[in-house]
């Protein structure tokens, strides 16, 4: 983490690039560094060494897997722009010969093409009325790429400024190519759902945590043989009521912090709630005779109908 840290205090205002993602041994320390370059600064350390330096940066990651795929935070999805489709396509000659062909033309023409967009962009900029131009056609797009989720909404200034940026390399004829449409730029960041949902992947590893230790839920047996680590709830009439202690532990274990999830899956129904009780998600039950509460999990959002299979 210093090490990163103290290249981002050495370059600020360029473009930095870490491809060490495939070399971290702790995970978080991916998650760390996601969000701690919004922050525009490091951590305040000791030592002597230069520190707590605003940065102004944009960071890419070009390890094998999205930075994303490290943490179980949703808010990094929204800090992040993660290419998810093969740049260069999916054809294995044609990709080939892309990638070659952006290759060579980087290494055979480069330095140019940042200074005169600056240029350029100086002279927008000090035009009159030229700044409020510039952030109009911003709004613009990012409203068309806004997308149908919370999430996408997020991403969308930071897309929006790429396709900003596109736009008026092409029309001051600083890149030889048109710019993405509106289409392909959403088409390129956009994740999947399912990925930017964490409460619903924390119910599919609570799904796991039930399949896979079905004896340790009271009633299953006729109790006379409690399991050595304890039990970890029952079988109510509305769906499975486990113990939030024994469901914390195991969501650690899986990198997710169940007070993180609990308000996601109270809005997609998945907790039963008493307005009796503070809060009203923890309901009293009784395991193994004893009166605690717990997290009641709605039968028809835990294990819903399944459409019969094709035939």
């Amino acid at each position: 983490m210093i090490g990163i840290e103290k290249g981002l205090n050495l370059v600020s205002g360029l473009t930095v690039v870490i491809d060490e993602t495939r070399l971290v041994k702790d995970h978080a320390l991916v998650d760390a560094v996601v969000y701690m370059i919004p922050k525009n600064h490091g951590r305040p350390r000791g030592g002597g060494w230069p520190n707590m330096i605003p940065w102004r940066t944009v960071v890419v990651s070009t390890g094998e897997q999205p930075a994303t795929s490290f943490t179980t935070h949703q808010g990094a999805s929204a800090r992040v722009l993660s290419i998810c489709s093969p740049p260069f396509g999916a054809d294995s000659e044609a990709s080939r010969a892309a990638a070659e062909a952006v290759k060579q033309g980087v290494e055979t023409s480069y330095g140019t093409a940042g200074p005169a967009f600056v240029a350029r962009l100086q002279t927008r900029l000090a035009d009159d009325g030229g700044p409020g131009k510039l952030r109009a056609r911003h709004a613009e797009l990012t409203e068309m790429l806004r997308g149908g989720t919370d999430m996408t909404g997020r991403r969308a200034p930071l897309a929006a400024c790429l396709a900003l940026a596109a736009e008026l390399a092409a029309d001051w004829g600083i890149v030889p190519f048109q710019p993405p449409g509106i289409a392909d730029w959403s088409a390129m960041f956009a994740a999947d759902p399912q990925r930017d949902n964490r409460p619903e992947m924390a119910l599919d590893l609570v799904r796991e945590y039930l399949a896979a230790h079905g004896d340790k839920i009271w009633g299953n047996n006729d109790g006379s043989h409690p399991p050595a680590s304890g039990w970890i709830g029952h079988e109510a009439s509305e769906g499975p009521a486990l113990l939030p202690e024994k469901l914390r532990e195991e969501l650690r274990r899986r990198g997710y912090e169940l007070d993180a999830v609990i308000p996601g899956w109270l809005e997609m129904g998945a907790l039963l709630t008493k307005d009796s009780q503070r809060p009203s998600y923890l309901i009293p039950r009784r395991t193994g005779g004893r009166l605690s509460r717990h997290l009641v999990f709605r039968c028809e959002v835990l294990d819903p109908p399944t459409d019969p299979p094709d035939g």
